[in-house]
């Protein structure tokens, strides 16, 4: 009796395991300031999608550039060392309204920029995928990732929302430094990082989310705050 009870619990197919559930790694809201001016806010979300392996950023912008405007950028990543890019969505509605789509496929990022107000002709460019290209969302995550003792991190970024048009991929090189400091109660690392020729200096968190960036050319910085804080700076 006991064999064919243990012959009939084999044939009994097992259940297949339950996907892992997607997480929200963290929520942050910060400040952009220019001279110590408040410009604008944001909201910043990051999830982890373990069913895709894909990370998926967010980011709800409010800014006052020539108008008060709102623009939201999704991306997504594969979770990989690369962080190599999936897809990302851009929208900008306020004076100047467009829209910035890219897909990747066969290796390559295909980006289309259509501008809704004024009106023009949609731009199109490619930027073929390798591995030190990422969108310049995950280059905090790509920071923490990178070990103070490796050297310089050279990488190439698309800037999912560049206001002047130029959407292709920049280079950009950093040093990452054990010095920490801590921001908002979180332990933040330094780097110093050079985009296109222009350095700042970026804190960030083991886990990857940006504590404080600053760029001394421009007198600009992003600093981590709360919704109330970010809103009462900008009058909202």
């Amino acid at each position: 009796m006991k064999k064919i009870l243990l012959l009939l619990l084999l044939t009994i197919p097992a259940q297949a395991a339950k996907p892992e559930a997607n997480q929200i790694l963290w929520k942050a809201w910060y400040l952009y300031t220019v001279a110590g001016v408040a410009q604008g806010y944001f909201e910043e979300i990051l999830e982890k999608r373990p069913g895709d392996n894909h990370l998926a950023l967010t980011q709800r912008w409010v800014e006052t550039e020539g108008g008060r405007a709102e623009t939201y950028i999704g991306s997504v990543a594969v979770d990989n060392t690369n962080l190599t890019p999936v897809a990302f969505f851009s929208e900008r509605k306020g004076p100047r309204v467009y829209k910035i789509d890219g897909r990747a496929k066969a290796g390559k990022l295909d980006m289309t920029f259509k501008p809704i107000k004024p009106t023009g002709k949609n731009t199109k460019k490619t930027v073929v995928l390798g591995p030190n290209v990422l969108l310049s969302n995950f280059v905090p995550l790509k920071l923490s990732r990178h070990e103070a003792s490796a050297g310089t991190l050279n990488f190439s970024a698309v800037e999912e929302d560049a206001k002047d048009g130029n959407f292709d991929s920049r280079t950009g090189s950093a040093e990452v430094f054990g010095v920490t400091k801590e921001i908002k109660g979180v332990a933040c690392r330094k780097s110093i990082v050079e985009f296109e020729g222009v350095a700042g200096e970026w804190w960030v968190t083991k886990e990857g989310k940006l504590c404080e960036l600053s760029i001394p050319a421009s007198k600009s910085k992003l600093e981590l705050t709360t919704e109330s804080e970010a809103k009462k700076a900008l009058g909202n």
